[in-house]
């Protein structure tokens, strides 16, 4: 692992209203980005900032979806900036179409703390599904259920 920058760090993405990950994912017929989608932006992201993806995020907090329209396309930042003894990462967004900004305010989407753990650190492992399963009171077949 290379060692941490020192410094602020934003890197930019550009999400088109064509682009599969929202046209396949409406939110009351309005394209809009899963937040899924940001935490692995965030995770790609920690590997050329931080030179690794051992990381762990807390205090995730989901401010305002990223939504796109035929109007226009969204420019996703992914900002981060170090503080003691973790980094703070804010995702911020702006409309824009083509080369033509449509709002030049940042709009917060998503803020959270990255801590970098040790590569060696083993992550908890399930051992017995079935007894995990086995203790809930409730179960449904995924495959019945209709939207």
């Amino acid at each position: 692992m290379t060692s941490p920058m020192q410094k602020q760090e934003s890197y930019v993405q550009r999400i088109t209203h064509a682009n599969y990950i929202v046209r396949d994912h409406r939110v009351h017929q309005i394209r809009t980005l899963p937040g899924v989608t940001l935490l692995d932006m965030v995770y790609r992201l920690s590997l050329p900032y931080l030179g690794t993806q051992a990381i762990e995020l807390r205090n995730i907090l989901f401010i305002q979806p990223i939504v796109t329209s035929p109007q226009f396309d969204q420019e996703v930042s992914v900002t981060f900036t170090p503080e003691q003894a973790h980094y703070k990462v804010q995702v911020t967004s702006r409309k824009v179409t083509g080369n033509t900004i449509v709002d030049p305010k940042w709009q917060a989407n998503m803020e959270c703390i990255l801590s970098v753990r040790p590569e060696q650190a083993e992550l908890p492992q399930i051992r017995d599904m079935q007894a995990i399963i086995g203790q809930h009171d409730q179960q449904w077949d995924m495959m019945m259920c209709t939207p």
